[in-house]
């Protein structure tokens, strides 16, 4: 699977995000961060720092999509459960699919999606990929992710 590291463009694939262990949760940027060295308020102030770089990723809306890739690298297929969007502030992934207190958004099974915000009415807001986990019912599913007018902050 290739993965896009560069923040450019109309949107920005992040790839698959899977979550290994139900009950789990895994950061959005996982795949191009895994170590959170761009999150909000990490190295910010210190530009060009060796794990950092001089901007925190943003995102005027962020898709989901609950499929993953099928056997035998044969495209992709619909999720068996439900996955959780969840808040999770400062990047502790303790908040999972228990949590109703920071469930946002549910993927359901069989192929659904979950785009954050449901409106783009208002053209300031802006999301942190880094603020948002996902969690699973069954191990070894996820979400497709892209973020849609990257751009840092």
């Amino acid at each position: 699977m290739s993965v896009q590291k560069l923040p450019c463009g109309p949107s920005w694939p992040l790839g698959f995000v899977k979550v290994t262990a139900s009950g789990t949760p895994v950061n959005l940027m996982v795949n191009v961060d895994a170590n959170n060295n761009n999150a909000p308020g990490v190295n910010q102030g210190n530009p060009g720092a060796p794990t950092g770089s001089e901007y925190t990723p943003n995102a005027k809306a962020i898709w989901l999509y609950g499929y993953k890739p099928g056997a035998n690298n044969n495209g992709f297929v619909a999720n068996t459960g439900i996955v959780y969007v969840n808040w999770n502030p400062g990047g502790n992934n303790n908040q999972n699919r228990n949590d109703a207190g920071s469930i946002v958004g549910l993927i359901p099974a069989n192929g659904g999606s979950f785009v954050l915000p449901q409106s783009l009415a208002d053209p300031g807001v802006r999301f942190s990929p880094y603020s948002y986990t996902i969690d699973a019912d069954v191990s070894g599913e996820g979400a497709i992710v892209v973020l849609v007018d990257p751009r840092g902050q």
